[in-house]
Parts: structure tokens; sequence; C-alpha cells
């Protein structure tokens, strides 16, 4: 599809964490402030989950990490208090 676009797969990549920023703001999970940047936010993390599978002492499936990023993703690395 990426060819048909004439986009690449960054761009579908893109395209597919915008379209779940709108759906977090329109459920209300997230905050709109600032909105526009969570989909860069967001692939940052994505690209470090592939640097941590890189260099991890026991690589695994990337799905591993899903929980953890979204929980930092939502909540932050701040200590709950």
């Amino acid at each position: 599809t990426a060819r048909q676009t004439g986009g690449s797969g960054l761009d579908d990549v893109i395209a597919c964490l915008w379209r779940l920023v709108r759906r977090g703001v329109a459920e209300g999970a997230l905050k709109p402030e600032h909105a526009d940047l969570y989909p860069a936010l967001l692939l940052g993390m994505l690209r470090s989950a592939i640097v941590h599978d890189r260099y991890a002492g026991a690589p695994g499936p990337l799905l591993t990490l899903l929980e953890p990023f979204r929980d930092f993703f939502l909540r932050g690395a701040g200590k709950e208090r």
C-alpha cells in the first residue's frame, strides 16, 4: 500500500500513530494539549524498543515491551504519590 500511495513504510507508521492519537484524544484517554507531538513521541518510543531489544541481555519479542511503554506514555516515569 505504501507503493500505491507513494509513501514510505515510515509514512504508514506515522499515519497509524496519528489515528491512534486522535482516537485517544477523542475517547479522553489522552490530553489534547500538545497532541501534535504525541505521534513523534510514540515513534521515538518504538525506536527505543528496537534499540533496547538489540542491546538487552536477553532480547525477546517486542510485544513484551507493550505494557511498560504504554504505562510510561500514559503515566510518565515519575514515582506514584
